[in-house]
């Protein structure tokens, strides 16, 4: 089973993101985040949960609190160096 998360702190890009993927994904699951940090917190909490994490991300890179760029990054390698918070 495929998952993809998207994340973005607009209503409507994820309205947008949403419809599209509804139209076109090959994805089984997929979770929206209205936002950078509850994003976070969601893969603090499953990190240790292989099975409840994403497949793929689509990350707004330019959010309140939330630097997508450096973010990404910090999410890629988190199992092994956790992110420390800004």
């Amino acid at each position: 089973m495929s998952s993809l998360i998207a994340v973005d702190d607009n209503k409507i890009d994820l309205l947008i993101t949403n419809y599209n993927l509804q139209k076109y994904s090959r994805f089984d699951e997929v979770s929206y985040y209205n936002g950078g940090l509850p994003f976070m917190d969601y893969i603090k909490l499953h990190v240790d949960e292989k099975d409840n994490l994403p497949d793929a991300v689509f990350l707004d890179l330019s959010m309140p609190q939330f630097d997508g760029w450096g973010r990404s990054k910090c999410i890629e390698s988190y199992l092994s160096n956790p992110c420390q918070e800004n």
